[in-house]
C-alpha cells in the first residue's frame, strides 16, 4: 500500500479534493480515481491499494498538482494556496522527474531566446554578430550540460524517471543499448505501470533505428518547393547524413560549421547530407541555412514538432542524426564533432 498524506490549511472545510491517474500521456487525459470532503483538521490521507508506478494529479478547487508515484514510497504534502507554493516530500523519482522538468523548461527558453534574438537580425537583413551569438550558444550548452547531468541520474536509476524523461524527449540523451539494459534492470512494478509498457513500446520502435537497421523512405519538400525522395537521393552515393535540426536548436547551430567542413572535404569521395528541419516558419529555416552556410539539401513540411518525418524517425529532441550507406543501412547514430568527422572520412576513404 502507498499512502499520499495531504494538509490544506488554506482550504475550506468540505470542499472536495480529488485524487487523479493520468490515462492518455498524449492528451494529458487524468481520470478521478478518489476524492475526499476537507475535515476540519485540513489532514487527511489517500490509500493506494494496489498502487500502479504512473503519474498522478491532486486537485482542490481550481488548482491542480502533478506527482509521480513510485509504486513504493509515500509521498507527504503541504497544499498552500495557490499550489505553486506547495511543499512536497516525496520518492526520489518524483523530485528527479522535477528537476528534470525545471532544466528542460529553462533549455526550452533558452532555445526561445536564441530565435527571437536571430529574428531581429532576419527582420534587418542581416546576420547575428558572433559577439551576441557565441555567450547565447554558451548558456545554452551550460542548461543542456545540467540537464544531461540529471538524465544520467535517471539512468542510473532505471526506474519511473527514465521512462518518463525518454518518452518526454530526452532519448537522445542516451545510446540505445544504454536504454535497453536500463529496461531489463527495472523492476516489474515499473514494466507493468501504463508508462513502462509505453516505454517499452517506445524502445521497440527505436530498435528498428538502431546500427544495422534500415531507415524507413520518406518524400519531403525543399524550400523552393521541389519533392524529395530518400531512395533516390542516395543512389549512387557511399555516405549519407541525414540530420534533423532547427534554427532555433542551439547545439545544432553550434554543430553545423563542423559538418560544412565534413561536407567539403568529402563531397567528391561520395560523401551528402540531406538535413530535415523541425522549424514551423519558412523564413527562419531558409535563413538559417544562408547564415550557417549549408548548401546541401533541405527538406521540411516546416510542421514543428509534428514534422511527419521527424515522427516517422522517433525523433525527440535535436540534433538527432542518421549515418547510412546507400542502401539505407544505419551505420551510426548521433554522432557529432571528432567522431563524426572521423567515421565519414573512415567511411569515404575505404574501398
Amino acid at each position: 500500500m502507498v499512502r499520499i498524506h495531504l494538509e490544506f490549511p488554506s482550504a475550506k472545510e468540505g470542499e472536495r479534493i480529488y485524487l487523479c491517474k493520468e490515462s492518455n500521456r498524449t492528451q494529458k487525459i487524468f481520470d478521478i480515481i478518489d476524492s475526499l470532503s476537507v475535515g476540519n483538521t485540513r489532514k487527511h490521507t489517500f490509500e493506494l491499494k494496489n498502487p500502479q508506478a504512473d503519474k498522478y494529479q491532486v486537485r482542490l478547487s481550481k488548482n491542480k498538482l502533478d506527482l509521480f508515484i513510485d509504486g513504493i514510497s509515500d509521498t507527504y504534502i503541504i497544499l498552500n494556496d495557490p499550489f505553486a507554493k506547495t511543499y512536497i516530500k516525496s520518492n526520489a523519482t518524483d523530485t528527479l522527474i522535477r528537476l528534470y522538468e525545471k532544466a528542460n523548461q529553462n533549455f526550452a527558453f533558452s532555445q526561445i531566446y536564441l530565435g527571437l534574438s536571430n529574428k531581429k537580425y532576419i527582420d534587418q537583413g542581416t546576420t547575428m554578430p558572433d559577439s551576441i551569438l557565441k555567450p547565447i550558444l554558451k548558456m545554452i550548452d551550460t542548461l543542456n550540460l545540467q540537464k544531461g547531468n540529471i538524465c544520467k541520474e535517471a539512468l542510473n536509476r532505471s526506474d519511473l524517471s527514465l521512462a518518463y524523461i525518454v518518452l518526454s524527449g530526452g532519448a537522445s540523451q542516451y545510446e540505445n543499448i544504454e536504454i535497453n539494459k536500463a529496461y531489463d534492470r527495472m523492476s516489474l512494478i515499473i514494466r507493468q505501470s501504463d508508462i513502462g509498457k509505453e516505454f517499452k513500446a517506445f524502445l521497440d520502435k527505436l530498435n528498428n533505428l538502431s546500427v544495422g537497421g534500415k531507415v524507413p523512405d520518406f518524400t519531403e519538400k525543399t524550400p523552393d518547393g521541389k519533392e524529395v525522395r530518400l531512395y533516390d537521393f542516395i543512389k549512387g552515393k557511399k555516405v549519407i547524413l541525414i540530420d534533423f535540426w532547427a534554427s532555433w536548436c542551439g547545439p545544432c547551430r553550434k554543430e553545423n560549421p563542423n559538418v560544412v567542413k565534413i561536407f567539403y572535404e568529402n563531397k567528391e569521395k561520395g560523401f551528402d547530407v540531406i538535413s530535415v528541419s523541425l522549424d514551423s516558419k519558412m523564413e527562419n529555416w531558409t535563413a538559417a541555412i544562408e547564415t550557417d552556410g549549408l548548401t546541401w539539401t533541405h527538406v521540411s513540411d516546416l510542421g514543428g514538432w509534428k514534422e511527419k518525418t521527424a515522427k516517422l524517425y522517433n525523433v525527440t529532441a535535436v540534433p538527432c542524426t542518421f549515418l547510412i550507406d546507400s542502401t539505407g543501412i544505419i551505420i551510426a547514430t548521433n554522432l557529432r564533432g571528432e567522431e563524426l568527422k572521423d567515421k565519414i572520412e573512415s567511411l569515404c576513404n575505404s574501398k
